[in-house]
């Protein structure tokens, strides 16, 4: 899974989609929640990474203590040293953001993996997903899933004009839930660290407002009604565990979505401000002079 079809992204804005035939854009699902919900465990979680790197570079650090400084802060990225005490600063000050950026890739290797797996595809082998996949086929056996059989769609890109946004399923599928057998919409999430019954509360207005959607867009361009979904819920997948998770955690589908529509006007308005310069009021002695 790379980037959507219909996907671009808007520097300042996030993720948007086009409609390939009518040139409609709308903002993606997770480009709503990453702009409207404040993610509390950002900071401290961005500090341990800092943390943990200054001591990963420590030998580093001393060493080059010892040393007298450069001009690489004067210089442009491309022509900095690497080895100075600026820039081993810079490095340990971008440690949670290659923290974070290496989670995100393996995310979409094992949604990769994931899609050929129910598509019946090759796979290329990559050690580091291939927990997460056994972890989805062991899902598979307990609940009785046949890919072939029981998936609707995965990966599909869909749409909702009346609300105004566009979002990637990662699967539809007849699902058998304790109280019967549902056509149930699934999200995909793997992390290396997170305990596989946890969650966000933002989860489930990401899977409510994909429920809501309207159409479903094809590579063509054309269009599909959704499907009437019965069952929302989060998969984690994990190492050694997986979790099926109904979503929402509190409240019903209805609930969550209009949390969502608030997040969405929201952001719309954010997005807005973007790249617009302020302006300052001169006073009138000022002007008058």
């Amino acid at each position: 899974m790379t980037d959507p079809t219909h996907a671009f992204k808007v520097p300042g804005k996030g993720r948007w989609y086009r409609h390939p035939i009518t040139g409609e854009e709308w903002p993606s699902v997770t480009n709503v929640l990453d702009t409207s919900v404040a993610k509390q465990a950002l900071v401290p979680w961005a500090a341990k990474e800092t943390a943990a790197a200054a001591w990963r570079l420590l030998p580093r650090m001393v060493a080059l203590s010892r040393k007298p400084g450069t001009d690489c802060e004067k210089r442009r990225v491309g022509d900095r040293c690497g080895d100075c005490r600026f820039c081993l600063t810079s490095e340990i000050k971008q440690a949670h953001i290659a923290a974070r950026d290496a989670a995100a890739d393996l995310g979409t290797r094992v949604h990769d993996q994931a899609e050929a797996k129910v598509l019946g595809r090759p796979i290329v082998a990559d050690p580091d997903a291939e927990p997460f996949v056994r972890a989805l086929l062991t899902f598979w056996t307990h609940f009785g899933v046949n890919p072939a059989e029981d998936y609707v769609m995965t990966e599909a890109t869909v749409i909702n004009r009346r609300v105004g946004y566009a979002g990637t399923l990662d699967a539809l599928l007849y699902l058998d839930w304790p109280d019967g057998r549902y056509l149930t919409l699934i999200d995909y999430k793997s992390s290396q660290t997170r305990a596989a019954d946890s969650v966000y509360p933002e989860n489930g207005l990401q899977v409510s407002a994909l429920a809501k959607a309207e159409a479903v867009l094809l590579d063509d361009g054309t269009e599909e009604p959704c499907p009437r979904l019965e069952r929302l819920a989060i998969l984690n997948l994990r190492e050694d565990d997986y979790a099926l998770i109904p979503m929402p955690v509190a409240g019903t589908p209805e609930d969550a979505f209009a949390a969502f529509v608030g997040a969405l006007r929201n952001a719309t308005y954010l997005h807005r401000c973007y790249g617009i310069k302020p302006e300052r009021v001169t006073p009138q002695s000022q002007k008058a002079a």
